[in-house]
């Protein structure tokens, strides 16, 4: 009897210990083979950098600092000195914990201490769109963009002796959607901030809202009177225009307009 309780014993005991080592063996599994691997520096975001936030400003904030990971692991057009983003703008979001690539940085138009260069005959207004609205956050300075306008118009009392239209009293009134300004350029993206430090210099960065987007449109004084009235009376949703060379030029798009009589139209 004395026996079998030994060997139990000592049967437990060796599984205990061979588990035990099994443990260690796969816990320090991944550390050997860090160990084995090249490792290569790179640039981490320390912390999540919106778009339009300057490079030198993200620098300056801490938000991005070395680290070391696998060398397969490095993605292509990872920086190897932050000399390369410097004076450049975060073209899109940076995430916490992601490595730092010039393709996500980009030029932007200087602006001295936070002026802005309007076109000559142009005016500045800024407006403000949803994720929706606003083209999920595609739209960059110096873009075209083009603005549609869902209004809802009086109903009116239409004299049908006077009008062959049989629709015309149906389309008198009620919900109407149209191109309200079309190519209109795109000054800024956000919110910019201009700060004084102690020494008397002053750095500029732009805010950005994940939920909303400001822009700052150029427009005639005549557009921007139609723009605030639709603003103001009903919704707004923007377009974005593809680019064009330097040689060619946009021609306006006539469109009919949209309602509920001819929504199906061709």
């Amino acid at each position: 009897m004395n026996r079998r309780i030994v060997g139990l014993i000592v049967a437990i005991l060796l599984a205990a210990g061979a588990t035990f080592l099994l443990v260690q063996y796969v816990t320090t599994a991944d550390e050997r083979a860090r160990e084995a691997e090249e490792l290569a520096e790179v640039f981490v975001a320390q912390g999540d950098i919106n778009p339009g936030t300057a490079a030198d400003d993200a620098i300056a904030q801490g938000l991005i600092a070395t680290d070391e990971i696998p060398a397969r692991a490095v993605p292509d057009g990872a920086i190897g000195s932050l000399t390369q983003i410097e004076g450049l703008v975060a073209a899109a979001p940076v995430y916490q914990g992601e490595v730092i690539v010039s393709q996500r940085f980009g030029e932007t138009v200087a602006q001295p201490e936070g002026v802005l260069d309007v076109p000559e005959g142009l005016e500045a207004i800024t407006v403000e769109a949803g994720i929706i609205d606003g083209v999920a956050g595609f739209v960059q300075p110096d873009d075209a963009v083009s603005v549609v306008a869902t209004l809802t118009l009086p109903e009116e009392d239409v004299d049908e002796d006077e009008v062959d239209d049989p629709d015309a009293e149906a389309t008198a009134g009620g919900t109407r959607t149209e191109y309200l300004v079309q190519d209109a350029q795109v000054l800024a993206v956000g919110q910019r901030v201009v700060t004084t430090a102690e020494d008397g210099t002053r750095q500029s960065s732009i805010e950005l809202s994940n939920e909303r987007y400001i822009f700052t449109l150029g427009l005639t004084p005549e557009a921007i009177e139609q723009l605030v009235f639709a603003w103001q009376e009903g919704t707004l949703h923007f377009t974005l225009l593809p680019q064009l060379d330097e040689d060619e030029e946009r021609e306006p798009i006539d469109t009919p307009g949209r309602s509920i009589v001819d929504i199906f139209e061709d």
